[in-house]
């Protein structure tokens, strides 16, 4: 991901999970920098990957987001994947 700015939209965010998602259904778990946590929609990418493209709204605080792809296998598990961090900047920085 390139450097993420507040207000961005349209970047995708990519989420390696090294297992095999094929007929999963995939979201990634938000914890925004003020503890607001949320759920965004995603997709699963090339079959071990988890994407989703940022919309209006879903960079609206700066500082450090942590991420984590929530799955359900078609086989019946459910779960989650490893968190990532990374920051959100304010514009100019």
């Amino acid at each position: 991901m390139q450097k993420p700015y507040a207000g961005d939209v349209g970047t995708e965010l990519l989420l390696d999970v090294h297992e095999d998602l094929t007929g999963a259904m995939v979201g990634i778990a938000v914890r925004k920098p003020s503890g607001a946590e949320t759920v965004w929609d995603a997709t699963v990418h090339e079959s071990q990957s988890v994407r989703h493209t940022i919309a209006a709204g879903d960079f609206n605080e700066t500082g450090i987001y942590c991420v984590q792809p929530v799955i359900r296998l078609a086989g019946g598990w459910s779960g989650r994947g490893a968190t990532a961090e990374f920051r959100v900047y304010e514009k100019y920085q």
